[in-house]
């Protein structure tokens, strides 16, 4: 069984188009309406287009409006008792988000979707070595911190590459190249490799992948990425278990292989295993729940966990932690609606969908093991993998083996 086949039409041609803008934009900070990247609102608008021709599934419309309706009904509930403007941005925000998913997973293939985090991987990894034996180091204080940030700028011409605190070693540096940080880099390469689990090619291209994904790897340091794609492989093992010899040897060999690579990198930084996230989840979550009850109830607000943790600390510094994002955002309530929400997607999968359960749950796995040191899970432009990946397994489509 195969993936629709969709004919090269004009949204095709501006989804491409549209998918560039949007990176360009994301990561260097271009041009806005209001806060809204122009791209997001050109991205509304083919979305609003695919609507007007019905070209969007009945089932991927039933899931926009299952994350949608809810979402945009609890934002609006945290903007009439804050009173903060900024809010209604975020509400409008987070449809362009939505929306976005859903004209990718409708105009491109899972296949497709995988290999453009492939190339983009293999892009990048010639773009940092470029950049490491042309450019040239400079220092900016302003751009240091105390958690990632080092303050070093690799520079060729016009073009910088911010250089990052390792997260491994204490003298060691990183760096995201196009994709700005280094988790950015490590997400994208985690989910190229995991994309190989749907697409057959031969050995020696396995192998070149493999080999592009380690080699991402010393450039990021971005443990999380390489336990995502490690749980989704020993579930997809789990999943598949059968009695032979050779599976049982494998699956115990993925174990092993996990329990030292897990221990050999929790050691490499001593005494601080977490690179700092500790110290920082910890305050967090002791000024949330000390903070007024209303807050702790309903949320600081949607996306706003970045300006709550920056007047905590003095400076901008992300929480790489989905759960705990989203309860500060959401707070005690709508954190259990969007376990809910998550819970029911699941359960319309398993009714809806004719993807097999071994294909999507390893997925689930890994991204959410993930999301304890990274927000991948939340609704920004990082979910957008695991967003595309729920909303084409919904549509009922099948996966290629090509």
């Amino acid at each position: 069984m195969q993936l629709k086949n969709y004919k090269n039409s004009l949204s095709n041609i501006m989804i491409g188009m549209l998918l560039a803008t949007q990176y360009l934009l994301i990561m260097y900070n271009g041009k806005n309406i209001a806060g809204i990247k122009y791209s997001g609102v050109a991205f509304f608008i083919l979305f609003i287009y695919l609507l007007i021709r019905k070209d969007l599934s009945t089932r991927i419309f039933k899931v926009i409006l299952i994350l949608l309706i809810p979402l945009e009904i609890y934002v609006l509930i945290q903007f009439f008792y804050m009173q903060d403007k900024i809010l209604l941005g975020k509400a409008v925000y987070l449809i362009f988000n939505i929306a976005l998913v859903g004209v990718i997973s409708r105009k491109i293939e899972l296949n497709d979707f995988f290999l453009i985090f492939r190339y983009s991987m293999f892009i990048n990894i010639v773009f940092i070595i470029f950049m490491v034996f042309n450019g040239t180091l400079s220092y900016d204080a302003s751009e240091a911190s105390d958690f990632a940030k080092s303050g070093i700028m690799l520079t060729y011409q016009n073009i910088s590459m911010p250089v990052f605190k390792g997260s491994m070693i204490d003298d060691s540096v990183r760096c995201g190249g196009l994709f700005g940080h280094p988790n950015t880099f490590g997400l994208i390469s985690g989910m190229a490799i995991i994309g190989l689990r749907f697409c057959k090619l031969k050995i020696k291209q396995y192998v070149w992948w493999i080999i592009l994904f380690f080699i991402s790897f010393l450039f990021t340091e971005s443990r999380a990425s390489l336990m995502m794609v490690f749980v989704f492989y020993l579930a997809c093992s789990i999943l598949n278990y059968n009695r032979s010899v050779m599976h049982k040897i494998l699956c115990f060999l993925q174990i092993i292989v996990g329990i030292v690579g897990a221990v050999f990198l929790a050691t490499l930084r001593g005494d601080d295993v977490t690179s700092g996230r500790d110290y920082l989840f910890s305050l967090v979550l002791n000024n949330f729940f000390s903070d007024i009850p209303i807050h702790q109830l309903l949320g600081i607000g949607y996306s706003c966990s970045v300006m709550y943790v920056s007047k905590i600390m003095g400076w901008i510094v992300p929480i790489d932690n989905s759960y705990i994002v989203n309860l500060i955002e959401f707070g005690i309530i709508g954190s259990i609606m969007l376990w809910g929400i998550l819970l029911y997607i699941i359960y319309y999968s398993i009714r809806c969908s004719k993807v097999a359960i071994d294909v999507w749950l390893p997925f689930w796995c890994g991204i959410l093991c993930y999301s304890f040191f990274e927000r991948a899970f939340s609704f920004d432009p990082e979910s957008i993998p695991w967003m595309v990946f729920v909303f084409m397994l919904i549509e009922g489509k099948t996966i290629k083996k090509a």
